[in-house]
Order: C-alpha cells, then sequence, then structure tokens
C-alpha cells in the first residue's frame, strides 16, 4: 500500500522554532503537517490504494523528493513523526508503536520539479497481529 505527500512537510528545525516562538507553536506546526498527510491519506483510500493494516508489524518506507539539497537529511526525515501519528489518526494503522511500525527505510533525492513524499506500508515477513 503506497501513498504520496504533495510538496514537503516542516523538518526538524522548523517545528523546534515553532515550538519556541510560543507556547502553542508546536502543537500547531504538528497539526498543520498531520492535516496535509491525512489529506493524502484519505485521496489514496478513496482511490483504493490505502486501506486499515490487518497484520503487524509493517515496515515503512519513505522516498523523500525535495526541490533541492538544502535541508540536512535528519533534518527531512524527523517529519516521519507527523506521517506516523497521521496514519493513526485516520484508522490505516492501530498504534505507531515498535509492535506495530518495526522498520523505517528513508531515501532522500532531489525532484526540484515536483517535491513529494512517497509513503510506502509494507507487511513484514515475519509477524502476524498480536505476536512478538
Amino acid at each position: 500500500m503506497k501513498f504520496i505527500i504533495p510538496g514537503r512537510l516542516d523538518g526538524l528545525n522548523e517545528y523546534t522554532k515553532a515550538c519556541r516562538g510560543n507556547a502553542y507553536g508546536g502543537n500547531a506546526a504538528k497539526k498543520r503537517n498531520q492535516k496535509i498527510v491525512k489529506e493524502a491519506i484519505q485521496q489514496a483510500v478513496k482511490e483504493g490504494r490505502l486501506a486499515p493494516v490487518e497484520i503487524y508489524p509493517i515496515q515503512l518506507r519513505i522516498q523523500w523528493f525535495e526541490k533541492n539539497r538544502r535541508r540536512d537529511i535528519d533534518n527531512i526525515v524527523f517529519a516521519k513523526k507527523f506521517i506516523q501519528d497521521a496514519l493513526v489518526e485516520a484508522g490505516i494503522l492501530e498504534d505507531d508503536t515498535q509492535r506495530h511500525i518495526n522498520q523505517c527505510h528513508d531515501l532522500v533525492f532531489v525532484d526540484k520539479d515536483n517535491p513529494r513524499i512517497e509513503v510506502e506500508l509494507a507487511e513484514e515477513s515475519r509477524g502476524k497481529k498480536g505476536e512478538q
């Protein structure tokens, strides 16, 4: 199962700045980013490309397509927190604990004309729901 988030999400630097800006800045940034992710999830569900996960644990494979090479990789991939929380909030995942997601793979590329984030949820071949 796969879905695509157009554009980019806030990185760690933007999130940290929002947290330091005022008492509610971090929460507002988290909600804003999760809303972007949830819209992409809802579109994929509508198109039949995404459904609630039934077999756990899963792997998350995320390809980050940035418009340039200015942001550090660790800054970019921080946004997986927003992705995981939105997947739970949208009902695609029961939870984002290690029992539910046991691997995350990140690859970062440059696509100046089409920045995006491609998220794939892949079943882990070893476990089933409730095991481990």
